[in-house]
């Protein structure tokens, strides 16, 4: 199988861990939180088809502005969560993975979205 085949079947294998947590009662989410992060992980540092230095600056790029928002928003959420304790019994404070889970997202998108602008800025018309 090729590596981007490979990319293919981890996001589905996160996608179908994190819905089986939603629509499943007896699935817990602390379980499930790591097999999604796991995933998300694999996906961001394999290697692409074109690895090169780019690629390389794009990614650092991406996880170096990725961290820092994916912890203020794991951060607000535990201030949040410490605000309205007595009003709200459904929420709970994020793990470490959910923070993980969050950073890959952004990562990713951030990433995919500089080399979407980089092929169109490379492309003749």
């Amino acid at each position: 199988m090729e590596n981007h085949s490979l990319k293919y079947l981890y996001l589905t294998l996160a996608a179908t861990t994190a819905a089986g947590s939603l629509y499943n009662p007896d699935f817990r989410w602390s379980g499930a939180s790591v097999m999604v992060a796991t995933c998300l992980m694999v996906v961001f540092f394999s290697r692409e088809k074109e690895q090169d230095e780019r690629v390389e600056q794009l990614k650092l790029k991406s996880i170096r502005l990725a961290l820092p928002v994916s912890a203020v928003a794991v951060f607000g959420h535990a201030l949040l969560v410490k605000l309205t304790r007595g009003g709200q019994p459904g929420l709970r404070y994020l793990s470490a993975f959910d923070l993980l889970i969050i950073a890959m997202v952004i990562a990713l998108g951030l990433y995919h979205g500089w080399r979407w602008q980089d092929g169109r800025e490379i492309r003749p018309e």
